[in-house]
């Protein structure tokens, strides 16, 4: 069970296995979080900018800073995240089970959303669409 992260001609891949939302936290952003094993680890999904969900073909705009809007995002919970994709833009999309969607498009005056894996893999988008990737740090043995 995990996430990896692969870059392929300037995107990126998102691709889970056995990964199922298990937390959504709501305050000035929304985190979505994973429970990939049974220790404390996990992903984190990290939106702050205004988002769509789509659900059978029917779309909806959440605005991150509207609290009455935000509390759209448990539609995530307990759902099984089976592939995501990054343009070369920044926009984030995210499939779920049961035929939900996330949609992020970039913002070009702050970080729109941050992936953190379990194993330290971070993918950022950088204010104006550039997405920024950081490996995880290797323990010298």
């Amino acid at each position: 069970m995990g996430i990896l992260i692969q870059e392929k001609s300037s995107t990126w891949i998102i691709s889970p296995t056995g990964v199922e939302i298990s937390r959504c936290v709501l305050d000035y952003s929304v985190t979505l979080e994973t429970n990939e094993n049974s220790d404390s680890s996990c992903t984190i999904i990290r939106i702050e900018s205004d988002f769509t969900i789509i659900r059978d073909s029917q779309s909806r705009t959440v605005e991150i800073e509207n609290v009455g809007s935000v509390g759209q995002a448990a539609v995530f919970l307990r759902k099984e995240l089976t592939s995501g994709y990054v343009s070369t833009d920044g926009k984030l999309e995210l499939r779920f089970s049961d035929n939900v969607s996330l949609i992020v498009d970039s913002n070009n005056s702050y970080e729109a959303w941050s992936v953190l894996t379990k194993d330290g893999e971070r993918l950022i988008c950088m204010p104006g669409g550039e997405v920024a990737y950081w490996s995880p740090e290797r323990k010298k043995p």
